[in-house]
């Protein structure tokens, strides 16, 4: 996780059952979240998935998706680049 993420856990925060209703996102093994996202309640974050910096995720993320914006949207898979891409 990259610095200032916010892992939410409270689909309706505003709500009297708030505390009985908490849960958090699952972030999967090699997942990694880029500087200050925002990963909403319930949501998950599949196997080797890349956030991109600044990203709200509002819902899942399949294994290997590269999903940046606000809200989040998947960009490409991590299986398709190369170095030279990076660059």
């Amino acid at each position: 996780l990259g610095p200032n993420v916010v892992l939410c856990n409270a689909r309706y925060p505003k709500s009297i059952d708030v505390k009985r209703n908490l849960v958090g996102p699952t972030i999967k093994e090699y997942a990694k979240i880029g500087a200050n996202s925002t990963i909403l309640s319930g949501v998950k974050v599949g196997k080797h998935a890349l956030i991109g910096a600044g990203t709200t995720v509002v819902s899942n993320v399949q294994d290997y998706a590269i999903v940046t914006g606000n809200p989040g949207k998947k960009i490409g898979d991590i299986r398709n680049l190369n170095k030279y891409e990076l660059e």
